[in-house]
């Protein structure tokens, strides 16, 4: 699984300055208690993605809401 990141961050890179959410193996591997990154796998990559996006989903339509007059 790891290697399949790897060669997609080498695919993407360019495109990793723009994004809005970051998501890096350690803290994955961190958070899971994982004693190696090596232990993360692809599913549990995946789920934090979905949670970071859901997180900057949520934080842009509070944003907006507050930005819309009463």
């Amino acid at each position: 699984a790891m290697s399949r990141v790897r060669q997609r961050h080498d695919e993407l890179k360019e495109r990793y300055g723009v994004s809005d959410i970051t998501v890096s193996v350690q803290n994955v591997a961190s958070q899971l208690g994982y004693s190696s990154i090596d232990s993360v796998t692809l599913e549990d990559m995946v789920l934090e993605i979905v949670r970071q996006i859901e997180r900057l989903i949520r934080a842009k339509s509070m944003m907006e809401a507050a930005g819309k007059p009463f």
